[in-house]
């Protein structure tokens, strides 16, 4: 949108002795028709627009890959808590069943099943503190730290609450009000803003061109000075411009909408899946509050109405579930992150 760089001239000419010498000096400037500079002073705000939003994109995409991990890490310490628990039931299952095999008072079948378990369980150990690992190496290589905040991990109740569940399943709604600030469908409707305005300024290129100059011409002690005033008309230089602009325009309109079809299609499918998933976690972790299996076995035992094996393997057995419900819980809040990262 700026002027173009002014012209300065000098010449010197000279001639028979008895013929002055001559000197000119020409300065001129030239001006496009005042509306080109306003399409390319709006073409140029609409790339500094798209470039910030490049910029946007790409923070949302860290700020999205860091939080996931920090709930990956979270559930991971959860989860670790919980199968160190199963794996000291499971070795006191094995012993009081290796005992009960060796008097007789069990089946080889059972034996090899609290066997089976035991070793499932120290498997599954090694395999989460093989996991944790690499999720606080990936962690620290996308944060920068060289440590990792206590409150990342061990607070899942932070994520749970975090976890909002709409009323029903609207997603239309839900797309309206997030779509409008999603930086992704911002870069959309900004490309085709900026090949609109593409097609303006070259339809520009057709309006003519003015040229005003200062000239000074010296000849011994005679001199002339004045202005002048030029006019361009753009015959030639602009031919096919307009109409590959118009392309362009076409080209972007069609993009945009196969865009905007797939980030609809994409966001919908992850809000069913998101919204099954918080409303399945939901419901059974309600279930297994109002059941209170753990207490009403703690009981049982307690009051000696089963074996301290029969004990042990429940208390495996609901653990189990717990586990069930967490990888479930973790599931839901990675997909309820990725649908909430388009509006940050």
């Amino acid at each position: 949108n700026r002027l173009a760089d002014p012209t300065v001239s000098f010449r010197y000419m000279w001639g028979s002795e008895y013929i002055e010498d001559e000197k000119d000096l020409i300065v001129s400037q030239s001006f496009d028709f005042p509306t080109a500079y306003l399409h390319r002073s709006q073409i140029k705000r609409r790339e500094v627009q798209n470039a910030s939003l490049l910029y946007r994109a790409a923070c949302h995409d860290v700020l999205l890959q860091a939080t996931q991990l920090a709930v990956e890490l979270c559930y991971n310490d959860t989860l670790l808590h919980l199968v160190r628990q199963q794996d000291a039931m499971s070795e006191d299952f094995l012993n009081a069943e290796s005992t009960r095999f060796k008097e007789g008072h069990t089946s080889v079948h059972r034996y090899n099943e609290s066997q089976r378990l035991n070793l499932i369980h120290h498997q599954r150990i090694r395999k989460l503190e093989t996991e944790r690992q690499a999720l606080l190496t990936e962690f620290k290589t996308v944060c920068g730290f060289d440590y990792v905040p206590a409150e990342v991990v061990g607070n899942i109740e932070h994520f749970r609450q975090s976890l909002l569940l709409p009323k029903e399943p609207n997603f239309e709604a839900w797309w309206q009000q997030m779509a409008a600030s999603s930086p992704e469908m911002q870069l959309v409707d900004n490309t085709v803003t900026l090949a609109q305005l593409n097609v303006k300024s070259a339809k520009d290129g057709w309006l003519p061109k003015f040229t005003v100059g200062y000239e000074q011409e010296v000849s011994g002690p005679n001199w002339l000075r004045g202005v002048s005033v030029g006019l361009s008309l753009p015959l030639w230089s602009n031919g096919g411009k307009v109409k590959a602009a118009r392309r362009a325009l076409e080209a972007a309109q069609l993009d945009a909408q196969d865009q905007r079809l797939a980030f609809h299609t994409r966001l919908h499918s992850l809000y069913l899946r998101a919204y099954g998933e918080l409303s399945s976690a939901n419901e059974y972790r309600s279930l297994l509050y109002q059941q209170q299996n753990e207490d009403l076995l703690r009981r049982t035992f307690e009051e000696g109405l089963i074996a301290r094996p029969d004990y042990l393997e429940g208390m495996i057995s609901f653990l189990e579930v717990q586990l069930d419900l967490l990888n479930q819980e973790k599931s839901a809040a990675l997909l309820w992150l990725e649908l909430n990262s388009v509006s940050y």
